[in-house]
């Protein structure tokens, strides 16, 4: 487990945001070929993307037979702080609403 890394490299990438956003979403166990068949991302990103994760204690994986299932950490910090920042920017309206024209600073949430 890695303790220096910042949340917010974590989440630069695309597809690691978009697979804890997901992971936030659903909360049953799901293998990464599930996950990549879902999501429609290729399964090496999955991978990547989950083993970036794990490696903040985000995420663990159960060995269920021959398949790694991967669940959230509901009890670490990375949980806490992941879902904080998808939540924020989940909640900040799209620059291209209507509200946009009236706050120039939208960038800002």
């Amino acid at each position: 487990m890695r303790f220096h890394i910042a949340i917010k490299n974590i989440l630069s990438s695309p597809v690691r945001l978009k697979v804890a956003r997901f992971l936030l979403t659903h909360e049953a166990p799901m293998s990464e070929r599930e996950i990549a068949s879902i999501l429609k991302i290729s399964h090496m990103s999955i991978n990547r993307a989950m083993t970036e994760l794990a490696e903040v204690n985000f995420v663990y994986y159960k060995t269920i037979g021959n398949a790694h299932v991967w669940v959230v950490n509901q009890k670490s910090f990375a949980y806490q702080a992941i879902n904080g920042i998808v939540n924020a920017i989940d909640s900040c309206p799209s620059p291209l609403s209507e509200g946009s024209a009236i706050n120039p600073f939208w960038f800002y949430c």
